[in-house]
């Protein structure tokens, strides 16, 4: 799995593409969110479009490039 921290400007723009691409590859996860504060939670369009992105609680966005989408426990 490849790890690609994303800035949090252009995490929402990223989310949105990621509906209509490569879902089986691509995750954008965050870190602290829904009471979570030590561990990535994977973000979806549909369940966190009208999340807050430039509140600064939330810096530390990522994206995780699975290389075989056969095997979902990369994510």
């Amino acid at each position: 799995m490849i790890v690609i921290p994303i800035h949090r400007v252009i995490a929402k723009p990223i989310l949105w593409l990621l509906q209509f691409i490569m879902e089986k590859y691509l995750l954008l996860v965050c870190k602290g969110y829904d009471e979570d504060e030590e561990y990535f939670t994977g973000l979806y369009w549909n369940d966190d479009k009208d999340m807050f992105f430039t509140d600064k609680t939330y810096f530390n966005y990522q994206l995780w490039v699975s290389l075989n989408p056969k095997i979902q426990n990369d994510f």
